[in-house]
This record gives structure tokens, sequence and C-alpha cells, in this order.
């Protein structure tokens, strides 16, 4: 289970466009990752940039970065983001009788 500062740190790590939309693609890169290199690229800006906003994600705790030769390559930390989401539902509905799997089947 996660602290609440944990979560914080997360969701401002992940508040921030540039981030979230890193954030996305390195969820849907799944355990292939990807490099700086190609993030960079995707999200036209500079390496530095990037360093910047990965170190961010990195002191969250929801991205990882592995060196692979020459190259860094980061990935999501599934682990981390499922205590993240779990943290936030694991209280779902306690006060009610509905069923929380109900509504998150539900498309808004």
């Amino acid at each position: 289970m996660l602290t609440v500062n944990q979560s914080l740190v997360a969701f401002d790590a992940l508040s921030h466009n540039t981030r979230f939309k890193i954030f996305r693609m390195l969820v849907k890169a799944g355990s292939i990752g990807l490099s700086a290199e190609d993030l960079s690229k995707k999200n036209k800006i500079s390496a530095a940039t990037l360093s910047f906003h990965m170190s961010k994600l990195i002191n969250a705790e929801i991205v990882v970065s592995k060196k692979q030769g020459r190259k860094i390559h980061y990935f999501t930390d599934y682990k981390m983001l499922s205590n993240l989401l779990n943290n936030m539902t694991d209280s779902c509905c306690i006060n009610t009788n509905e069923k929380c799997e109900n509504l998150f089947l539900r498309k808004a």
C-alpha cells in the first residue's frame, strides 16, 4: 500500500502535459519500453528537456530506466502503477451498498 505522499508525488509528476503524454507512451510500449532518443523525437523535445521530465517520473517511481549499451531505455513500473490505482480504489463504495465493479465497467 502506498502512502498518501507517494500517491501525491506520482500524481504531481503526471499532472504535466508532456510527462502525462510520455507516461502513456511508455504504458503503451509495454515491457519493450522506449529509448530516450525515441521519446525525444516522438515528443519533439530536446534531450535535456526529456531528461528533466524523466527525472520527475523516475522520482515518482512510476518509470524506471535501464542503460542498454550506449542508450537509455525507459519503462513503466507496472507494480507501482497497480499500487497507485489500487490505492485510489481500495475503499471504493465502502459507505454504500453499491457494487464498485459496476462503476468501473461504465464508459464515460
